[in-house]
C-alpha cells in the first residue's frame, strides 16, 4: 500500500532535521542576525509504556488518511 508506513518509519521521519533556511532562519539572540540552523527531536530514553497520538490533520487541514502499521 502506497500510504502506508510503519510506526518506526513514523518516528524516523519525525525525528529528521528540519533546515531554516532563506524566509525560516533563525533569529540569533545573541548577534540578533538571522542565520541558516537546523533543528530536530531525538528520544534518549523511552519508557516501558508509551502512548502514541498521530496527527489526523496536515498543516493545511486536509485529513491524512495514511495508514499505520504497529507491532502488537
Amino acid at each position: 500500500d502506497l500510504n502506508s508506513e510503519t510506526l518506526e518509519e513514523c518516528f524516523i521521519n519525525y525525528c529528521k532535521p528540519d533546515y531554516l533556511i532563506g524566509q525560516n532562519r533563525y533569529l540569533c539572540d545573541n548577534c540578533k542576525t538571522k542565520t541558516n540552523s537546523s533543528k530536530k527531536f531525538t528520544f534518549t530514553k523511552l519508557p516501558n509504556i508509551m502512548i502514541v497520538q498521530l496527527k489526523r490533520f496536515d498543516n493545511f487541514m486536509r485529513k491524512v488518511k495514511n495508514f499505520v502499521r504497529y507491532p502488537r
